[in-house]
């Protein structure tokens, strides 16, 4: 049996001679792919899911994939870019499908302000897709669809890296990766962007093999895709290639430890450096000192629960391990030029109230006099 011409040409400029790989020369049964798309959704980890999978039909001439979109109410859906989107079904229409029992894979795509999109019929398709067993995918923030459904209790999932800390904030008996996707049984999650492309370059070679992924990442002009298990990002600073193992390893560790501050001796021991090695590896390679960066993520980490969770300010300084709101304070306003509870209100414009459904620490800090803190409860971002 003769190679479609367009991997016959791949082969050729790659100086191969072997056929490609057979499994996608005869008759497989067509995937097909249903994406529900949410208002505010990334167009940019649509084209990365559904492009390699035209790439792949392509390349192979027979329609491996087949996909449609459907929203809410069958109307057309913005995404975050102010792109609309028309579709050919509503969250019904593909509930009545699952209960039908019509094969297929669920993805949903989501954005910033994916919990005020989330409404019993949504619920239901997600609840729909575990009691039917169909494998359900959430890219980015859809995440929290799945969280609120009460579908990743006790499982390993990750999210977008900027909303790992709201999740695992609101969410707290769920095991969140930071992590390019993650399955778990018939469910996965994605961080989305371009994972979204990792993810599906896996989809395809789990069913073809490796000939066609390196057949549709050349199209795609991608010169190599990651595995799921990857970190999303390299910590700040260090997404250059040379840098030291150590401080990455060093970096992970502050980060897994924000709440629970390691001193840096702590740390040395940890990996087998002493602590003159570890200042001369962030000096080298970041310009600063070691307490420095680490202050520097608790800070962030901070930045991030103020403006995405509801989270008391006053928590989130012992979440992020400073013992007192004062030293809090004054260490977020030299950093970001305000203040915590300044930040905090100024991120409630457009902000919806919804029901706080995370893990309460029920912890108390006695404050002193003029101590910049306060309370806002009751918001999540739009």
């Amino acid at each position: 049996m003769n190679a479609p011409p367009q991997l016959k040409a791949f082969h050729e400029r790659e100086g191969e001679t072997a056929l490609p790989d057979a499994r996608f020369l005869v008759e497989t049964p067509v995937a097909e792919l249903t994406i529900v798309l949410l208002p505010g959704f990334s167009q940019l980890c649509l084209a990365s899911l559904v492009e390699p999978l035209h790439i792949a039909n392509k390349l192979t001439q027979r329609v491996h994939f087949k996909w449609r979109l459907i929203g809410q109410d069958g109307g057309s859906v913005t995404s975050a870019s102010g792109f609309k989107v028309a579709v050919s079904a509503t969250l019904d229409d593909e509930n009545k499908r699952i209960s039908a029992g019509q094969p297929g894979r669920i993805f949903l795509c989501a954005g910033e302000g994916v919990e005020n999109h989330i409404n019993p019929s949504l619920l239901r398709l997600v609840r729909s897709c575990v009691r039917m067993r169909v494998p359900l995918v959430a890219l980015g923030s859809a995440t929290f669809v799945l969280a609120h459904a009460g579908l990743l209790d006790d499982a390993s999932c990750t999210v977008h890296w900027p909303q790992i800390v709201t999740l695992s904030e609101r969410f707290g008996r769920l095991n969140v990766q930071n992590s390019l996707f993650v399955s778990d049984g018939l469910m996965t999650t994605c961080a989305g962007e371009f994972a979204a492309f990792d993810f599906v370059i896996d989809l395809i070679g789990k069913q073809f093999g490796d000939e066609l992924v390196r057949g549709v990442c050349a199209l795609a002009l991608a010169d190599r895709w990651r595995s799921g298990e990857q970190h999303q990002s390299a910590p700040p600073g260090l997404s250059y290639s040379g840098t030291s193992g150590k401080l990455i390893t060093v970096v992970r560790l502050m980060e897994k430890h924000v709440d629970e501050v390691l001193s840096i001796d702590n740390l040395a021991r940890e990996i087998g450096l002493s602590r003159r090695q570890i200042e001369r590896l962030f000096q080298q390679h970041l310009g600063t000192t070691p307490w420095q960066y680490y202050t520097g993520l608790r800070l962030e980490r901070a930045k991030q629960m103020i403006r995405f969770t509801d989270m008391p300010i006053i928590e989130i300084a012992v979440a992020c391990g400073f013992q007192t709101a004062s030293h809090f304070t004054k260490c977020f306003r030299t950093r970001f030029n305000t203040s915590p509870s300044t930040l905090r209100r100024s991120s409630l414009i457009g902000l919806k109230p919804v029901v706080a459904s995370g893990r309460q620490r029920g912890l108390t800090l006695g404050l002193d006099a003029g101590d910049d803190v306060v309370d806002v409860v009751g918001t999540t971002a739009a």
